[in-house]
């Protein structure tokens, strides 16, 4: 018989008084675009992103991130992108006109396959980040919260 696994709920807590609050690690102030042409990878990092506190906003291209960061940008708060994506504007351009246009947003890039490109972004900003594939939900959590404390 083959077991599943899955990951814990986040459960809100009951105080003694019987007035349920957030878990503590909870973030309900932040906001994250996460930008991925891969539905089911997207979509799985919007839900453990969701279940850590974070509001959340899909975007699957770099042209989607722009029009959503257009309608929404003061409201996003982090910018968390799969670097190889379809199209003209990958995760590194997507980083680069984030960094130009919207320069109070945080930038967390991810892939399993990271260039040289790496570096020169990094000369640009210090603030971009890289959390190679594949990563566990902890690792998510903790990058996403040191992204947000820069």
């Amino acid at each position: 018989m083959a077991w599943a696994y899955l990951p814990r709920a986040a459960v809100a807590l009951v105080a003694a008084s019987g007035q349920a609050k957030a878990p503590a690690s909870a973030s309900h102030s932040k906001r994250i675009l996460v930008g991925d042409d891969n539905e089911l990878v997207r979509t799985s990092v919007a839900k453990q992103l969701a279940s850590l506190g974070y509001g959340v906003v899909e975007a699957e291209s770099g042209g989607a991130a722009v029009t959503l960061l257009e309608r929404e940008g003061d409201g996003i708060d982090l910018v968390f992108s799969d670097i190889v994506m379809p199209g003209e504007l990958d995760g590194y351009g997507l980083a680069k006109l984030v960094h130009q246009r919207w320069p109070k947003i945080k930038i967390l890039l991810t892939s399993g396959f990271v260039g040289g490109e790496v570096d020169a972004l990094k000369e640009q900003s210090q603030d971009v980040r890289i959390l190679r594939k594949p990563y566990r939900k902890a690792d998510l959590a903790s990058i996403v919260r040191a992204t947000l404390a820069t």
